[in-house]
């Protein structure tokens, strides 16, 4: 593609003339694309035919080629296939099967936390001259179950209340 099939004529979005243009050198004609994303996801269609058009088929928005990647650009950007995900939606296909094995890392983990508590009262016992018990005791069991079920499920809820954009955002500015 030569860069006159990668300008984009930016004074016409200004109200100028056709004087200034804007030329796509070549490492960034693949980034050009996604201008059409942006806009469509503005509400801008007009345009975002324009800027394919003179990306794609010198200029011109009926050309089938066009037309085709138009609507297949905006079947990605449509709203109605960003909703999300309901719950019951976990318990099928590949979703299923990270869901089992999300449990079962959680499951290995929880198991190593309460290791890691037992042998902390044993130490705390040895320390205090008391003979620790086998099993850590009951006390011990429940403190696990209480960090082993209870963060998870608050941090899922938290998620799916905030929503992820807005936790990366913040987690990014918090870092």
């Amino acid at each position: 593609m030569s860069n006159e099939h990668a300008e984009l004529i930016v004074a016409r979005s200004y109200g100028g003339g056709g004087e200034s243009r804007f030329h796509i050198s070549r490492p960034f004609r693949r980034l050009a694309g996604l201008a059409v994303r942006w806009l469509l996801s503005r509400g801008r269609d007009q345009a975002a035919l324009i800027v394919l058009a003179k990306l794609r088929a010198d200029g011109d928005p009926g050309a089938p080629d066009v037309v085709d990647e138009y609507d297949g650009v905006k079947r990605m950007v449509n709203p109605d296939r960003q909703e999300r995900a309901q719950w019951a939606d976990l318990l099928h296909g590949t979703n299923l099967r990270r869901l089992v094995l999300a449990t079962l890392l959680h499951v290995f983990a929880g198991l190593a936390f309460v290791e890691g508590i037992q042998a902390w009262v044993a130490e705390l016992g040895v320390a205090g001259g008391q003979v620790p018990s086998a099993g850590g005791g009951t006390v011990v069991w429940a403190i696990a179950a209480v960090f082993m079920y209870a963060v998870p499920a608050v941090s899922v809820v938290v998620v799916d209340k905030i929503g992820r954009r807005a936790l990366i955002v913040g987690g990014t500015c918090v870092m």
